[in-house]
């Protein structure tokens, strides 16, 4: 009977997860309709470059994108509605904004995805896996982002005169789509930016990944808390950097302006976060090949999604989610498995 209760509640809990989705993709299309594609393109992106290497599935990413909706979303309005009472305009006054407000977006953020990946462990007995930490980080970002579209209207309005989209890029097509920044004219080309609101929470959420993976190495094992701390810092600082740009109505009037124009001013960081992104998916392919060599049953799984794979494409009657599913149930399997077996069953400690 207790079994049963807990399962009617989390069936509510998903069907009020699915109903937040597509509430907000539907208003967000009518509303933004140009500025959808930078958001769902990044989240697209990433979730097909995991699709081989990470663990959670699609209604887990639905719950954890309703998460960042009320707890993410939800945290950063009650801060700002706490401004507002003490009587602070966050938009003209230079310390909330500049400092504050950045610091608590990011903490906002990045609380969703540590409450899934502790829901996560709790259910699988594991924490997420590398691909699952850039995927829940990147998911807790774009819906924060797709949310202060609403609060603050078109992006380009709201950065007064951000102009321009910048970072690694194939003509129009940018591998990071959020990333808005500024050129002025001052002294020569200036610029500031900020990779955006998915790929900084991306980054950062990988960066506790990478930390799980060292803690588990011989020789760093209790310095495994510094590359979350950096990837933290390094997004927050740049956070800081664009917001006391836009302050200052682009004069230096901040030493955070000063010293992250120097650092490049943003235009590094896309740089970071695909050599992150390569780093993380070709770590979790080598602990599958790793786990793979070790156990029968997972060449037993290997050696069954590929049939699987051959039969569906001389097949054509086979249906495509069918495929996919199962192609997709067998993946979360086995790269569940690696991850288990990198962290309990290896010799590094």
């Amino acid at each position: 009977m207790e079994k049963n209760k807990k399962e009617l509640v989390f069936k509510i809990l998903n069907t009020i997860s699915v109903l937040i989705v597509v509430f907000i993709f539907t208003k967000y299309y009518l509303g933004f309709p140009e500025r959808e594609i930078n958001h769902v393109q990044l989240l697209i992106t990433i979730l097909v470059l995991t699709f081989f290497t990470r663990t959670i599935g699609i209604k887990q990413g639905i719950n954890i994108y309703a998460r960042a909706i009320l707890i993410g979303v939800g945290g950063a309005l009650l801060v700002g509605a706490i401004y507002t009472l003490i009587g602070i305009d966050v938009k003209n006054d230079y310390i909330a904004y500049a400092i504050t407000l950045p610091i608590t977006e990011e903490i906002a953020k990045l609380l969703p995805v540590l409450l899934s990946a502790y829901v996560m462990y709790k259910t699988n007995g594991i924490p997420p896996n590398l691909s699952d930490w850039l995927l829940m980080g990147i998911i807790s970002g774009v819906a924060f982002g797709m949310c202060e579209d609403f609060y603050k209207g078109d992006l380009l309005d709201m950065c007064w005169n951000c102009n321009m989209h910048y970072g690694i890029h194939i003509g129009n097509l940018y591998l990071f789509p959020e990333a808005l920044g500024y050129f002025t004219m001052t002294d020569g080309w200036d610029y500031n930016g900020y990779i955006g609101h998915g790929a900084a929470t991306g980054l950062i959420a990988a960066t506790i990944g990478l930390g799980i993976f060292l803690k588990r190495m011989k020789g760093v094992k209790y310095l495994w808390w510094i590359i979350p701390l950096v990837g933290f810092s390094w997004i927050t600082f740049e956070h800081m950097g664009k917001n006391s740009y836009e302050a200052g109505r682009n004069a230096d009037l901040s030493l955070f302006t000063n010293i992250f124009v120097t650092l490049g001013g943003g235009t590094s960081t896309p740089w970071i976060m695909l050599a992150i992104v390569v780093l993380v998916i070709g770590i979790d392919v080598s602990l599958m090949g790793i786990a793979i060599r070790k156990s029968k049953m997972l060449k037993g799984l290997v050696t069954e999604s590929a049939k699987r794979i051959k039969e569906f494409f001389a097949n054509k009657k086979i249906p495509s989610y069918k495929f996919v599913k199962a192609l997709s149930k067998n993946l979360r399997f086995l790269n569940r498995s690696a991850w288990y077996n990198y962290l309990y069953n290896n010799n590094q400690k």
